[in-house]
C-alpha cells in the first residue's frame, strides 16, 4: 500500500481502532472512520447490509480494517452475528461492486483454544482447537476469510493479536483487575483480599502500541491470503504478573483468592505465539511487560485523583 490511499476503519472508535486511525493518519493515509457511536465520518450499523454496501460504495476504499468484535459468551447468538456476518456483508459488497479492496479481519488467539506450547513456537497453521464460541466466531471467519481469497482472489489478510495491555482496555482483564482492587486499598493494616481467576495460566502480553505497530506492517506490507500472529512470543505467567502488580503497591497488605483450577470448565493453561512470520513484515517489539504495567498504574491513579475512572 502507498500513502495518501483511503482507509475504512470499522470499528474506529474501539480500543484497537483509536490508535490505529491515529497511526494511519500519521502516514499520510486518508481515514475514513465508522462505527456505531461517537464522533466518525460514518455512523453505521454494519449489520445493515444495505448501510453498509452503500459505505463502501460512497467511498470505495483502497482497504478495509474490520476491527469489529463481540466478546460476551454468554450470548452465542449475538457473538456469532456480530463477529461473522458484517465480514459477509463487506465481501459480498466488494463482489457486486467490482472493487480490488483490500480486507483486514483481526482474530485471535482464543483460535488456537489450549495448547501444550509455552516456549513461543504457537505458529499460525497449528491445529485450532478454540474452547469457546468467541474463539469459534473468530475461527470462522479467518476460515471464511481464506476460502474467500482462494475462491474469488479477494485480497485478504488476517491478524491475530494474542493478549493485549493498554490504557482503555477493560477493567475486567488482567493486569487491570488486579490494578483496579489494589487501588481501592491504599494502604491499611488489616489483610484486603484481592480475589482472581486461575494465576497459573501462560499467556502471551503485548502492549496496545506495539500491537498497533504489528497491526499496521499486516494491513500494509502484509501477503494476501496470510494469517499473521501478533504476538510477543514469551509466556507470561498470571502469578509473576500479579507479583508485577503488587510490587507497585507496597503498602497493602493483601491475601490472593484465587479459583480453583479446572480444565474440564475450558479454561486455556497455555497461550503464546510465534511472531517470526510478522518479524519478517519488518515488526519489532519496543515496549516491555513493565514499562506498561507502570503506565497503567500511573494512568489509573492520574484518573482516579481527577475523579474520572475510565482507563
Amino acid at each position: 500500500m502507498t500513502s495518501q490511499q483511503k482507509i475504512l476503519i470499522l470499528g474506529a472508535n474501539g480500543f484497537i481502532g483509536r490508535r490505529l486511525c491515529g497511526i494511519f493518519s500519521e502516514n499520510k493515509h486518508q481515514v475514513i472512520t465508522a462505527d456505531i457511536t461517537g464522533q466518525v465520518d460514518v455512523s453505521i450499523n454494519v449489520l445493515n447490509k444495505v448501510q453498509l454496501f452503500e459505505t463502501i460504495d460512497r467511498y470505495k476504499p483502497d482497504c478495509i480494517v474490520n476491527l469489529l468484535g463481540y466478546t460476551d459468551n454468554e450470548h452465542p447468538d449475538v457473538l456469532y452475528e456480530v463477529n461473522l456476518f458484517p465480514f459477509i456483508h463487506i465481501v459480498t459488497a466488494l463482489t457486486k461492486l467490482r472493487l480490488k479492496t483490500r480486507v483486514v479481519i483481526v482474530g485471535s488467539a482464543a483460535e488456537y483454544g489450549d495448547s501444550e506450547s509455552t516456549d513461543g513456537s504457537l505458529k499460525e497453521n497449528d491445529p485450532k482447537i478454540p474452547v469457546s464460541h468467541y474463539g469459534v466466531a473468530k475461527f470462522m471467519q479467518t476460515m471464511m476469510g481464506q476460502l474467500y481469497h482462494a475462491q474469488q482472489q479477494i485480497d485478504i489478510v488476517v491478524a491475530r493479536p494474542f493478549n493485549i495491555i493498554g490504557n482503555g482496555m477493560s477493567a475486567k482483564l488482567v493486569p487491570v483487575c488486579f490494578i483496579e482492587q489494589f487501588l481501592k486499598h491504599p494502604g491499611i493494616q488489616k489483610a484486603v483480599i484481592i480475589k482472581t481467576k486461575n494465576l497459573d495460566t501462560i499467556r502471551d502480553f503485548l502492549s496496545l502500541d506495539d500491537v498497533v505497530r504489528g497491526l499496521y506492517k499486516v494491513i500494509t506490507v502484509g501477503r494476501s491470503g496470510e494469517v499473521y500472529n501478533i504476538c510477543s512470543g514469551e509466556g507470561v505467567n498470571i502469578r509473576t504478573l500479579f507479583t508485577m502488580v503488587a510490587k507497585e503497591f507496597p503498602g497493602v497488605n493483601y491475601e490472593i483468592s484465587e479459583e480453583a483450577s479446572d480444565r474440564d470448565k475450558n479454561i486455556i493453561m497455555n497461550s503464546v505465539g510465534n511472531n517470526s512470520k510478522l518479524k519478517e513484515l519488518g515488526w519489532k517489539q519496543e515496549d516491555s511487560l513493565e514499562t506498561v504495567i507502570g503506565n497503567l498504574i500511573s494512568e489509573k491513579k492520574k484518573n482516579l485523583h481527577s475523579g474520572n475512572d475510565y482507563l
